[in-house]
């Protein structure tokens, strides 16, 4: 389980730093989340800047990604009670993961 959801995570990871860094500068900061996020509020964009940057740093890592994304996987998972990849979930990595 612990294999499939870190390698879930990092192609999920992956995807998401490929659409929004579009400046290709390894990380992600309030202009760029700003951009992919166009209809929230500069208040919101910045919460969620500041619950992801684990470092403090203004900037979001592809590391603090993944993490976030292991414990949004992981919460998932454990409120569903269901098989820990079900095939809607398969088809959405695969629909939109990296290779797409």
């Amino acid at each position: 389980m612990a294999s499939i959801l870190c390698t879930v995570s990092a192609q999920i990871t992956q995807n998401i730093f490929s659409r929004i860094d579009l400046e290709h500068c390894g990380f992600l900061d309030q202009r760029a989340l700003q951009r992919a996020l166009k209809d929230l509020s500069q208040a919101e964009v910045r919460s969620l800047l500041h619950r992801l940057d684990q470092d403090g740093d203004d900037r979001i890592s592809p590391y603090e990604l993944n993490l976030a994304i292991i414990d949004w996987l992981s919460q998932t998972h454990l409120q569903s009670r269901q098989a820990p990849v079900s095939p809607l979930f398969a088809r959405l990595v695969s629909d939109y993961g990296p290779a797409h």
